[in-house]
């Protein structure tokens, strides 16, 4: 199968910043309150939840990279046309332009929404929502190099997370692990599942794989990426779970902003402050991801001019986040795009796996006779 994306030499990158990528494009505004989601599935045991949900995704890797094998160098829009012919290739990648857009828009209104609850609660959300999109596009138009610089910056920035963690572990009860395995398998999975939104970002390999220079050692780099983000998210679980009573967690909606809160700093009250601020950089990524990524489809699918992308993907934006003014709209929303998510993400990615293994029988067996 050749179909053969040749971006620009300056363009390309080395297959290491993948597992960068990886590690920020998943770890967004989703890390600051996954806790609760997670818990009321599983309680105690929404660590292994965790675990479970990063192994499935660690075989949705495989499998990428498998399809993505099959082809020179391919994206997913090139990979679309070549499987199901031009207008059904069209649809569905039209279908992935939207999910990007929904994407961008989730994290964007999920941001503006922590924003406004912790820090300027009389700030509008346009305010904040064209900002956050104006330095989406400027980083946009930068190229697919801005993308993984911005994801290898945010590697140091999100480190000390980990070490503000201490402070609530002095006050941790780790009784609250036990019993484990105490949630039915169904629990389990249903825990895995919400863990979807979580951690979304993986499928940034069948994106940008066409701009890795040493393509055969991207995968074990993706990998890892993934791992690291495991890591993360294990820690900021557990902490909550041996921190929070059952009760506390199953109220508590960003439970790692409220664990930032009984930091002290010298001559700082209020460090959940800086961690929100901070928490701008994070997401940065994960926009950037998004809208390069609808823009990139609505180029090859309708040959659209930046300009024009731009006004479209705005107003697209734009309006979700007058429309999502409110924390009832923006959680059932975000429920809503976590279903959507897991079948563009994982239930498609399965299926075009298959897809390409049947073809290349096909194929194989027709060169036979």
């Amino acid at each position: 199968m050749k179909i053969n994306l040749s971006p620009p030499k300056n363009q390309m990158v080395q297959a290491w910043l993948l597992a960068a990528l990886i590690f920020s494009v998943q770890n967004g505004v989703g890390i600051a309150g996954f806790q609760r989601i997670i818990f009321m599935e599983s309680k105690q045991d929404a660590w292994i939840s965790i675990i479970m949900a990063a192994l499935g995704i660690h075989v949705l890797i495989f499998m990428m990279f498998s399809i993505l094998k099959q082809y020179e160098s391919a994206d997913l829009y090139s990979i679309n046309g070549d499987l199901f012919g031009k207008y059904i290739g069209s649809l569905i990648n039209m279908t992935y332009v939207i999910y990007h857009l929904l994407a961008f828009s989730v994290i964007l209104v999920d941001y503006i929404l922590i924003v406004k609850t912790w820090i300027f609660p009389e700030m509008p959300e346009w305010l904040l929502g064209a900002l956050l999109l104006f330095l989406t596009y400027y980083g946009v138009t930068g190229g697919v190099r801005v993308l993984f610089g911005a994801s290898f910056l945010v590697i140091f920035i999100t480190a000390w997370m980990i070490f503000m963690l201490f402070q609530p572990l002095s006050y941790a009860d780790w009784r609250m692990l036990s019993p484990v395995l105490s949630a039915s398998p169904a629990e389990l999975l249903r825990g895995a599942y919400r863990m979807t939104l979580t951690m979304l970002g993986y499928e940034v390999i069948m994106f940008v794989y066409p701009y890795l220079k040493d393509k055969k050692k991207a995968q074990k780099f993706a990998h890892l990426g993934l791992f690291f983000t495991t890591i993360l998210v294990l820690v900021l679980m557990i902490v909550a779970i041996v921190y929070f009573s059952p009760k506390q967690l199953e109220k508590t909606v960003w439970a790692t902003l409220t664990m930032l809160k009984i930091v002290r700093i010298p001559n700082l009250e209020r460090f959940e402050f800086i961690a929100i601020s901070l928490w701008m950089v994070i997401i940065l990524p994960n926009l950037l991801f998004y809208m390069w990524a609808a823009f990139q489809g609505l180029k090859r699918t309708f040959r659209m001019k930046d300009k024009w992308s731009i006004i479209v993907t705005s107003i697209f934006v734009m309006s979700l986040v007058f429309t999502l003014n409110t924390v009832d709209k923006t959680i059932k929303f975000t429920d809503r795009f976590s279903t959507f998510a897991f079948i563009a993400t994982v239930i498609f990615i399965v299926f075009i796996y298959g897809w390409t293994l049947i073809k290349k029988m096909i194929v194989k067996k027709g060169k036979s006779i």
